[in-house]
């Protein structure tokens, strides 16, 4: 994902609720350089979700993920796109705007984008 397109995330992400936009960048300095700086490599909405402060962390080693910020260790991650669907309850459409959309698992998507 491109600077551009992480930026754009934080400010849709900040129409929908600007209290976890700023909240997620807040004392995040290792995500932040990656992702909104010039070395933007990472794609925000696929980072995992720190349990223990609800910030953007980054993946570590057999699937687990790392927050350099408040050092915890996270042994079954998910991503921000999860957690913004699953904790934050953003809608479908909001999801969809901030460039990520997540079917259920169960579901099976036509080429048509028909889910049956």
């Amino acid at each position: 994902m491109s600077l551009l397109s992480n930026h754009k995330t934080i400010v849709d992400l900040g129409k929908a609720n600007p209290a976890f936009a700023k909240h997620v960048l807040i004392k995040n300095d290792i995500v932040k350089l990656f992702a909104l700086k010039r070395y933007g490599t990472i794609d925000l909405l696929d980072q995992p979700m720190c349990e223990k402060c609800e910030k953007p962390a980054t993946w570590h080693t057999g699937g687990t993920a790392y927050h350099h910020e408040c050092g915890t260790h996270i042994k079954h991650p998910i991503t921000m796109l999860e957690y913004l669907r699953n904790e934050i309850k953003l809608s479908p459409e909001m999801l969809e705007l901030l460039g990520g959309t997540l079917q259920d698992p169960n579901e099976t998507v036509t080429p048509g984008g028909i889910i049956l």
